[in-house]
């Protein structure tokens, strides 16, 4: 359903307000309907005319929102965070209102005992603290994000040498970077998560994840070793904090470590496989990735398997072994047209054209109808400045 009404200034506001209600109408038949309550909200908004600024509590759900937030499309946001509260506004905009926000949050709400450890904090009061982390985060990611678009890309030295509570007080005059590490060392040291543990690990990882983007990978680690000593690791968790460890943490000792925890305790083809492609996107270190590409081959040591993980090994510059899979296969068969094809490539690969030229002359020999290699035969002649002349070709 589509809502319009006034607004101060034309154009009014129009938002489309979902269906909150389903029930049966006929056979065959669906009714969408509003609740109660959703009118109520729409008919104080009528009511009040904009001549008093409307909140909505960041603990309500989505669905009481009526349509009128979007994180994923801010032209059909109409509510701003401004701490711990939406307000409604006349027109599109923001997610939040980061001035506002980091006045509330690092300067006006008082925050007492949340790293007291001898506090308790039952269930309810986690999940409402993790609204002023979820805030903060917010704040964060705003800054970070104000960050890779400014031309300050980093913190000035005389803004590193200054406290956290300096950088509070002076926070308007920071850098965008800055005042994103200003927001995440607030809740870290307001809200530490040993007295208040985050409910959810992925926020957690997240929160290491924007120390990292900031240049602190050590924060990062830190929450993931906390999580990787669990004693109910699973082989999908192993796997996830290694790829971490690897583009976050930048530590592929641990990343390893985790891998070859995950391939003890799932053996599968797939788990191996997906774990080879995640080291070669993270890591620059090939050796381990060629040790993974072997134990596959262990696994499955057909011919289809070996063909395959050698072309593999030629496309993520594994040349080495590439060639300890062709060049025992030519041994076997020199007839080997597919392990010949790979071999020519591995010394392309490797800038030996004068070999993988006479690895083809030699093969057209025995093979003169083979197009695919007769075309690489003038292609590496060129390489190697052995293509005929125009004479030559005339006489």
């Amino acid at each position: 359903m589509k809502i319009a009404g006034p607004t101060p200034e034309d154009p009014g506001i129009v938002w489309e307000v979902p269906a909150t209600l389903t029930y049966p109408i006929g056979e065959g038949q669906t009714g969408y309907f509003l609740r109660v309550q959703d009118l109520m909200i729409l008919n104080a908004i009528a009511a009040n005319n904009w001549k008093k600024p409307i909140y909505f509590a960041v603990t309500v759900s989505d669905q009481n929102l009526i349509g009128l937030r979007s994180i994923t499309d801010t032209t059909r946001n109409f509510l701003k965070m401004e701490g711990l509260a939406f307000r409604l506004m006349p027109r599109p905009t923001s997610l939040i209102d980061p001035e506002l926000m980091a006045k509330n949050l690092l300067q006006k709400y008082k925050y007492r005992n949340l790293n007291n450890p001898k506090v308790h904090f039952d269930n309810n009061i986690l999940k409402l603290l993790g609204n002023y982390r979820q805030g903060l985060l917010q704040l964060a990611l705003h800054y970070i994000g104000e960050s890779e678009h400014s031309y300050l890309q980093t913190d000035t030295l005389a803004e590193r040498n200054l406290s956290l509570q300096e950088r509070i007080e002076r926070f308007d005059s920071l850098s965008p970077r800055t005042k994103a590490l200003t927001a995440l060392e607030f809740m870290d040291t307001t809200i530490p998560e040993e007295t208040v543990p985050i409910r959810h690990e992925f926020i957690s990882i997240q929160i290491g994840r924007l120390y990292a983007q900031l240049g602190y990978p050590e924060e990062a680690a830190k929450r993931l070793d906390r999580l990787a000593e669990a004693k109910d690791l699973t082989p999908q968790k192993a796997f996830e904090l290694g790829t971490y460890y690897l583009s976050d943490a930048r530590n592929p000792e641990r990343a390893r470590e985790l891998f070859n925890y995950s391939l003890e305790h799932n053996r599968s083809p797939e788990n191996l496989q997906r774990i080879t492609y995640a080291w070669i996107q993270l890591s620059d270190d090939t050796s381990y990735a060629a040790d993974l590409f072997r134990r596959f081959l262990d696994m499955n040591d057909s011919r289809q398997s070996r063909l395959s993980i050698a072309q593999q090994g030629l496309m993520f510059g594994l040349n080495g072994l590439a060639y300890s899979i062709y060049e025992p296969m030519l041994e076997l068969n020199p007839e080997d047209a597919e392990a010949v094809r790979g071999m020519v490539e591995y010394y392309q690969r490797i800038g030996d054209n004068r070999h993988g030229l006479e690895l083809v002359e030699s093969w057209l020999e025995r093979h003169p109808d083979d197009q695919v290699l007769s075309s690489k035969r003038d292609e590496l002649k060129k390489l190697t400045g052995k293509a005929d002349s125009g004479l030559s070709r005339a006489q």
